[in-house]
């Protein structure tokens, strides 16, 4: 029912003041879409930055073992006499 009404008017009453507030169901529907929207972007914009830390660490990941891979390889290389060093 509250989100058929216009508006809603509720009446109350403190400190011996009679006080009235009007609610309008469609502003109030209006920003909770807004901010479920803002909150989906918000996630989105999350996950694609993760995504990119997940493959910039991947990448320096790679990096760092190939070039243990190449130093290995030249150690190798060197005890078997195999490596020559052009100066």
């Amino acid at each position: 029912m509250f989100e058929l009404s216009n508006r809603l008017v509720g009446i109350y009453k403190t400190f011996n003041t009679t006080k009235t507030i009007t609610i309008i169901p469609k502003h109030i529907a209006t920003k909770i879409e807004a901010r479920q929207e803002e909150r989906k972007r918000i996630e989105l914009i999350r996950k694609v930055e993760y995504q990119k830390e997940l493959e910039y660490n991947m990448k320096k990941k790679a990096d760092e073992e190939l070039k243990l891979n190449k130093e290995y390889e030249k150690k190798y290389l060197q005890e078997t006499g195999q490596y020559r060093s052009y100066i």
